[in-house]
C-alpha cells in the first residue's frame, strides 16, 4: 500500500530527497531538498492566570493520521494513503511548573492529514482547570482543515483562568537544503 507505518510517528524523523546527478566513478558533492514525511507543532503556552500551572496534557481534535506515504502524494493537495485513520491524540504534560507571566514550550511532530473542518482542535488539562478544545485558525482567521507534510504550524496560546486564546497560528514552510557535505555513489570498498 506504500504507507509509512501504521502507527504513532516514530521518534526519528523521516525525511525523503532525492537529486539525479552524473557520476564518472568520482566522489561527487550536490545539495539535496529534503522534504520531511511529518507536519511540526510548535507549542507556547503563556501562564496568565496569576498562579502557577502544570500541563498534564495538550487534547488534540480527529485529525492525527495513523500513516502517510514516504514520499508527497498529489503536490500541494496532499492525497492521503485509503486506509487512513485520523484519532484524537494529546501531548503529555512535562510535570514542569509554569510560574504566573512565563511559558512552555512543546514541539510535537504529526503524520500529514487532510481531516478537514472542524477536526482541527486543542485543548489543555492542568492540574487546576480544563479547557475545551477550540477550532484551530491560521493567522487570516480561516479554520485549519488540513495540515500537509514539511509544515511548521507554529501555535501560540496564552493560558488564562476561563479560556485559552489562540494569538493566531502561523503556518511556515520547513525548506532547508542539506548541502556541503559528500554523497558517496558506488562501491565503499
Amino acid at each position: 500500500n506504500g504507507a509509512f507505518p501504521a502507527a504513532a510517528p516514530p521518534t526519528s524523523l523521516p525525511m525523503a530527497g532525492s537529486k539525479q546527478v552524473i557520476v564518472n566513478q568520482e566522489r561527487v558533492t550536490d545539495s539535496i531538498k529534503v522534504v520531511r514525511a511529518v507536519a511540526r507543532l510548535d507549542i507556547e503556552l503563556e501562564n496568565v492566570t496569576g498562579d502557577e500551572i502544570r500541563v498534564e496534557r495538550i487534547p488534540f481534535g480527529a485529525f492525527g493520521a495513523d500513516r502517510a506515504y514516504l514520499f508527497g502524494q498529489g503536490g500541494e493537495n496532499e492525497v492521503m494513503p485509503d486506509e487512513v485513520t485520523c484519532k484524537e491524540f494529546e501531548i503529555p504534560g512535562k510535570n514542569e511548573a509554569i510560574a504566573t507571566g512565563g511559558k512552555a514550550n512543546y514541539v510535537y511532530y504529526i503524520y500529514p492529514s487532510a481531516a478537514g473542518a472542524g477536526a482541527y482542535t486543542m485543548g489543555l488539562e492542568t492540574g487546576s482547570w480544563t479547557y475545551n478544545e477550540v477550532l484551530l485558525k491560521d493567522d487570516q482567521g480561516r479554520d485549519l482543515t488540513a495540515m500537509p507534510r514539511n509544515t511548521v504550524y507554529k501555535i501560540r496560546a496564552i493560558v488564562d483562568v476561563d479560556a485559552i486564546t489562540f494569538r493566531g497560528i502561523t503556518v511556515d514552510g520547513w525548506d532547508v537544503s542539506y548541502s556541503g557535505g559528500d554523497i558517496n555513489i558506488g562501491n565503499n570498498d
